[in-house]
């Protein structure tokens, strides 16, 4: 009798051993799966910027780009601007 205690209890610790193993598995590829769609939504975010700025496109730039910009020239003059037409004109 006792010998099948033991038995049912390494069981059962092997059995919550697996479960908690697979969870581990299983939130870890969520997490890589998540850092994939990411990764992919920023590569297409900046193919589309560089291609804006390829073209010379001011207006798919601007909407690229959040419409609160600081920007620093090249004569380092910092210009505030408030709204996707001001980001256009700079």
């Amino acid at each position: 009798m006792k010998m099948r205690n033991k038995f049912f209890r390494l069981a059962g610790l092997g059995i919550v051993c697996v479960l908690a193993s697979s969870s581990l598995v299983f939130a870890g590829r969520q997490r890589i799966s998540s850092m994939a769609s990411d990764e992919r939504a920023i590569r297409s975010l900046i193919t589309r910027w560089v291609e804006a700025f390829k073209n010379l496109d001011a207006e798919r730039l601007a909407a690229l780009e959040t419409p609160d910009v600081q920007a620093v020239d090249r004569f380092g003059v910092l210009h505030l601007l408030s709204g996707r037409s001001e980001n256009e004109k700079l």
